[in-house]
């Protein structure tokens, strides 16, 4: 799951308070799945999850806030 909300391009921020964790935990929950998927950035982490599980999903954009 949340790869799938980062992948929508929510800000860490958004994503803790949805999660209701602090916003330094998901930030170190993020970097290690970018270690596990030998990705770099959020961007590449987006393009991983879009190309394998949602490519006839449409992107969701969040509201800037």
């Amino acid at each position: 799951e949340l790869v799938r909300i980062v992948a929508e391009g929510f800000p860490y921020r958004q994503i803790a308070e949805q999660m209701n964790n602090a916003e330094d935990t998901i930030k170190s929950a993020v970097q290690k799945i970018f270690d596990l998927l030998g990705v770099w950035n959020r961007s590449e982490l987006a393009a991983w999850y879009w190309a394998r599980f949602a490519p006839n999903e449409s992107v969701v954009v969040p509201s800037p806030s």
